[in-house]
């Protein structure tokens, strides 16, 4: 890809990407990265049961996990989600989707704290960019080098796109159990002095 003079190209990327950065920083020094997080983690990993059930009818992630369990097949041939974290997936022993799909939102986190020096500093929550994109967006901008007229582009955008974001924001409600055992599995991987 050729960028032009003063042209500014935005790459966005899932957050399972984290661990990409060090490697494309290794031959791009002058790309900035951005890590967007959300305030309340176990609302993404309720996101991420709702979308993995609703998006295939069941969910895979406990289809993926009981044809594991089978030991015929590995399920990576049927899917690359196991692949994508599946450092953070081997240190939990993922025995339900609960746990899979929490390994899949803190495997991205923990690797963005290990890769941090990589990033962006200070950056805003995605909660904050949508209820007030004016105020959040500016350093963005000026970050990317791109012009505060674009601030106006970009609250339009968010107004014609609110049914989209609306859906980012659908999750179910977790038990108090299943956020205990997310909170549990999350302070044993931050004690890991692999993620250090």
């Amino acid at each position: 890809m050729h960028q032009k003079q003063d042209q500014t190209i935005v790459l966005k990327a899932t957050s399972s990407c984290t661990k990409l950065v060090p490697f494309i920083h290794s031959v791009a020094h002058s790309v900035q990265h951005f890590f967007v997080p959300r305030k309340n983690l176990h609302h993404v990993v309720s996101r991420f049961l709702l979308t993995s059930s609703t998006q295939f009818q069941c969910s895979i992630f406990e289809i993926l996990l009981k044809i594991d369990g089978l030991g015929v097949v590995p399920s990576s041939w049927i899917s690359g989600w196991k692949d994508l974290e599946s450092e953070v997936l081997t240190r939990v022993g993922a025995r339900n989707e609960l746990e899979f799909a929490m390994a899949q939102v803190y495997g991205a986190v923990l690797n963005f704290h290990r890769n941090r020096a990589y990033f962006v500093k200070d950056m805003p929550f995605v909660e904050d960019l949508i209820s007030d994109t004016a105020t959040t967006i500016r350093p963005l901008l000026e970050l990317c080098e791109i012009s505060d007229l674009a601030i106006a582009e970009c609250i339009e955008w968010k107004r014609s796109n609110e049914e989209q974001i609306a859906q980012i924001w659908d999750t179910v409600d977790l038990s108090p159990d299943d956020v205990a055992r997310v909170q549990h599995l999350k302070e044993l991987l931050c004690q890991d002095v692999f993620f250090h």
